[in-house]
């Protein structure tokens, strides 16, 4: 059988198949005809496809609608820098370039899946299952010595200073500084007593309940706990008046910077303690923080997105806590992302970033789209034109057996 697949712009290509074939494996045959991320398949009756090509009720000749994945944003609370992927599977970053901001040295970094940060280096999760890193080599940034076990990775998971890669045969692949991890209900603590490392004097609250989520800042844990409540321990924030709120329910989330903390409740209002010039105090912004979907931190300032797509920022104005001068451009807001003393949003399709412009806060050099220089000119994509099979089309000849090689088509509308 065979399968148009098409995308919005009109570009097609005709993909041969099996009704057995996964529908993952005719996803992966577009990204390589069409030169982008597909995020998904979608049928001509709207439905996102899913499992086998027969189970989702496609027949010889029918066309399927390609997704592309847009453009997305990495990085890390205590990073430098900030990586972002655009459509083509391509990376571009930027920031401090000992610490990720530069891969010009860097190669393989195309058909890039995920980025994940440590706090001073990146690794990249490719479509054929490697990894590229890059940054500092001491946190992770070099992969080499262990470059030949990082096959068939599924994800990757990021400390301060060390990656672990999770392989399909259930296998696990560190690198960078000595790493460690635990997994438990019950709660143990260690380390400066001030610092959150003894929690004796919160354990009964701490197993009261089921907890959903624990998060730290440099001094100070908080544990939100499956009723909505918070328990918190460390740092003794009562001489600073900044201690968390009395009473504090109906908690959905929490977002720790170095020194503050940030409760999304189920209202969508946001309740903030901690240092206050490290995003403790939200009150010259709290009329603003109303119906919240989401709350980023970079080390000592947030960033609130609201339901109707705008941006509410406070904390310290040179790490992010300031976002005055590009309020303007902060609408329709999609994602955002924070690094140690900047933020990077994508708004209305356009990349907004402010913050230290050395560590990130900075984008003008960077472009959203790929360009190519082709005969003098510059384009979007090498194939772009849809004259000839690409390249990519012609190795999914060579190395799939279920798919022989894509067969360009002029536009979705002459399919009738």
């Amino acid at each position: 059988m065979q399968i148009y697949v098409c995308l919005a712009s009109g570009r097609s290509v005709l993909v041969p198949t099996e009704a057995e074939a996964p529908v993952s494996e005719l996803k992966l045959a577009a990204q390589e005809c069409f030169g982008v991320a597909v995020q998904s398949l979608v049928s001509a009756a709207g439905e996102i496809l899913q499992g086998t090509l027969a189970e989702s009720g496609l027949k010889d000749g029918d066309t399927v609608t390609a997704l592309v994945q847009p453009p997305r944003l990495f990085s890390a609370r205590r990073a430098m820098a900030f990586a972002l992927v655009r459509s083509d599977q391509t990376v571009v970053t930027w920031g401090h370039p000992m610490v990720g901001g530069s891969i010009s040295d860097v190669k393989q970094l195309s058909n890039v899946q995920e980025v994940f940060s440590s706090d001073s280096s990146f690794a990249a999760l490719k479509a054929d299952g490697t990894v590229v890193a890059w940054g500092m080599p001491y946190s992770g940034g070099d992969c080499r010595k262990v470059e030949r076990q990082l096959t068939e990775v599924r994800t990757v998971v990021a400390s301060n200073s060390a990656f672990a890669a999770l392989r399909k045969d259930g296998s696990v692949v560190t690198w960078g500084d000595a790493a460690k991890g635990a997994e438990s209900q019950e709660v143990v603590t260690w380390g400066k007593m001030e610092y959150g490392g003894d929690s004796r004097s919160v354990s009964a609250a701490l197993r009261e309940e089921p907890l959903k989520l624990i998060v730290g800042t440099r001094n100070s844990f908080c544990a939100l706990r499956r009723s909505g409540t918070v328990v918190t321990w460390g740092h003794d924030l009562t001489a600073l008046d900044a201690s968390c709120p009395v009473g504090l329910a109906d908690v959905e989330t929490v977002v720790p910077s170095d020194y503050a903390f940030a409760a999304v409740r189920a209202d969508g209002t946001v309740v903030t303690w901690g240092d206050p010039e490290g995003g403790g105090d939200s009150s010259h912004v709290q009329e603003q923080l109303k119906d919240v979907q989401q709350i980023h931190a970079s080390a000592l300032a947030f960033a609130a997105v609201l339901g109707n797509g705008k941006v509410v920022t406070w904390g310290h104005p040179e790490w992010g806590g300031d976002s005055r001068h590009v309020q303007q451009k902060l609408k329709n807001v999609q994602q955002i992302q924070a690094a140690r003393a900047a933020f990077a949003a994508l708004a209305d399709g356009a990349l907004v970033t402010w913050g230290n412009p050395h560590w990130g806060g900075d984008s003008y050099h960077v472009h959203l789209e790929s360009q190519v220089i082709d005969d003098g000119g510059i384009r979007n994509h090498p194939y772009k034109d849809a004259s000839k099979p690409s390249a990519s089309a012609e190795s999914t000849k060579a190395s799939r057996t279920v798919f022989t090689g894509c067969q360009r088509v002029h536009n979705c509308n002459q399919l009738g």
